[in-house]
This record gives C-alpha cells, structure tokens and sequence, in this order.
C-alpha cells in the first residue's frame, strides 16, 4: 500500500503522467512474465526427460543435450523474472 501513495504522490507532483512510457513498460512485463511462465512449465518436462530419455535408457547424449537445455531455461526463468520485477514494475523516481 505504501508504494502505490508513493507512486500516485509522484504522478500528483509531476503534474502529468507519460502514458506511452507506462504502457510501454507494462507490455514489456507482460512479455517476460509470460516467458517465465513458459520457462517455469518446461523445467519439471526437462527434468523428466532427463530421466526417461538419458538415465533411463543409459545414453549420455541425451543426458548432456536435455542438462544444457534445462540450464538455459532455468537462466532464462531467473533473468526474465529479476528484470520483469525489478525495472519494469517499480518507477525508477521512486527507488531509493
């Protein structure tokens, strides 16, 4: 609750609010929230097939592919939800 008193007293000060900026910023967290999500649904599938496909069967091949891909979409989950909090939600006037 504190922030959004912060937030409407900083609009109220500046006297006009840039709608094109705000839009913009909204859309860009929708984005990577939207891809965190994706991110966060493949990550458990990953593991799986990491299972199924490499331990199971005893091929490291697989083992190696599905282990980068499920590194890259957990670095992809951590990047995409730092910045959709961090720089997209909280306006930059009011951090302090």
């Amino acid at each position: 609750m504190k922030y959004w008193i912060r937030c409407l007293r900083c609009l109220h000060d500046s006297g006009r609010m840039r709608y094109a900026e705000f839009g913009k910023k909204q859309i860009q967290c929708i984005v990577l929230v939207l891809i965190s999500s994706i991110a966060t649904i493949m990550f458990p599938n990953l593991v799986s097939k990491i299972i199924d496909e490499g331990i199971g069967i005893g091929e490291l091949t697989n083992i190696y592919k599905y282990s980068i891909f499920l590194g890259t979409t957990g670095v992809i989950m951590i990047i995409s939800e730092s910045v959709s909090y961090t720089h997209l939600t909280l306006p930059t006037s009011l951090i302090v």
